[in-house]
């Protein structure tokens, strides 16, 4: 990819093809990526690029697993702990939590008996997500 644009790096994530959001670095350098990842990966996804040399830029890209919740969530981290045993463990910004554990719940049925739901807020009640068994 080309772009003109100062600095070394840039970090974005891609909700849709006209909705990015800027995370790090060099925002002039989102939409020359951005353009050069279409046909690549469909969205959402978190993308790098990299300044290589002048204005030759590398840009990489990885899928993310995105929902929609509940806006009375406070916080930017969620973590939801549930065992096989049927014990559920909530913590928001690192604190115990009971508010939208309903919801997200339900988001996660039908994944695995056991698991760690990992939330980070990406904008308003957009949020990145990864569920990992145990």
């Amino acid at each position: 990819m080309e772009c003109d644009a100062k600095g070394k790096e840039s970090v974005f994530v891609a909700l849709s093809p006209e909705h990015r959001i800027h995370e790090a670095g060099v925002a002039e350098a989102i939409e020359p990526a951005a353009v050069a990842l279409r046909g690549e990966i469909e969205p959402p996804y978190r993308a790098v690029a990299v300044r290589r040399q002048g204005t030759t830029w590398a840009v990489g890209a990885v899928k993310l697993e995105v929902w929609t919740l509940p806006t009375e969530l406070e916080g930017d981290e969620l973590t939801l702990v549930v065992e096989a045993n049927g014990e559920r463990t909530l913590t928001v910004d690192g604190r115990p939590a009971l508010l939208g554990l309903e919801a997200l719940e339900r988001l996660a049925a039908g994944r695995s008996a056991a698991y760690v739901l990992q939330a980070a807020r990406l904008d308003a009640d957009v949020w990145e997500v990864r569920i990992d068994p145990l």
